[in-house]
């Protein structure tokens, strides 16, 4: 039999090179959707789902097809959701995105230069018990509000968790989403020392997640999640809220390339 020039190996060879690339230029300002398929959703591109498996230590060679919208782990199922999303809604005038739009927020452009990059893509356990919902829908239900989602997910926790993270804590850790903890961004912000993110070095990311993991990992803490405040249309700081969130982004963005650095030296 005829063997073909391009098969799936070939492909995922080209891939891993892409992704070394990508972390050796640390570009977490990257815009996925410079290289995507109409098909599905950019949170699902190909090369953002290789970086995430590496962050996540999953074996490729057990994955089912890295092709798919989600990634299969034997009975483990792991779709990927735009935390925060910048975009308004005519239906939906609870959405931060809304919001800003309708009182003409003057820094809504940062947020939507954010939207597609990785400090904003989140894998999540994908729903395969009987009769739960599935973690996108609750998020759109939840008027596409991260913190709003977490709070649910913190709270059904049992009800979702898989191999990969057993709590909600591992949960929390592995997908590098500490900074959505109100006492690590306290920590954060003080380490920070008035910098902007672009002047922080790789290796203060590593010795910071080092202490964050700490944190959450210590019981006798409440694991107390951030907020951007109660469900109403009215909301006077609107500005304050997308900068957290810009702030939230980008940072995640600079650790998910450091974690990967620290895990591939």
């Amino acid at each position: 039999m005829r063997k073909s020039y391009i098969d799936e190996e070939c492909i995922l060879g080209c891939l891993e090179r892409l992704v070394e690339e990508y972390i050796e230029q640390e570009d977490y300002k990257y815009k996925f959707d410079f290289e995507f398929s109409n098909n599905h959703d950019v949170e699902t591109s190909i090369l953002s789902k290789m970086i995430f498996m590496r962050l996540l230590e999953i074996d490729k060679s057990k994955v089912k097809c890295i092709f798919l919208p989600t990634i299969r782990i034997d009975e483990t199922k792991v779709s990927f959701d735009i935390m925060n999303n910048p975009k308004a809604s005519k239906r939906d005038f609870y959405r931060l995105g809304s919001i800003a739009k309708r009182v003409g927020a003057s820094n809504l452009f940062k947020w939507e230069e954010l939207k597609y990059t990785i400090g904003n893509f989140a894998p999540i356990p994908n729903a395969h018990r009987k009769g739960l919902r599935h973690l996108q829908f609750v998020h759109n239900n939840k008027n596409e509000r991260w913190d709003f989602l977490l709070s649910y997910c913190k709270e059904h926790w049992d009800d979702y968790s898989c191999d990969l993270y057993p709590t909600f804590r591992d949960y929390i850790i592995k997908t590098a989403q500490h900074l959505y903890i109100k006492d690590v961004l306290e920590d954060f912000k003080s380490n920070l020392r008035g910098r902007q993110i672009e002047d922080v070095k790789t290796n203060e990311f590593e010795n910071w997640v080092e202490n964050w993991d700490s944190i959450l990992r210590d019981k006798s803490k409440t694991c107390e999640l951030i907020s951007f405040g109660e469900k109403t249309t009215n909301i006077d700081n609107i500005e304050e809220i997308i900068e957290l969130i810009c702030l939230l982004t980008k940072t995640r963005g600079r650790m998910i390339i450091s974690l990967l650095k620290k895990k591939n030296p």
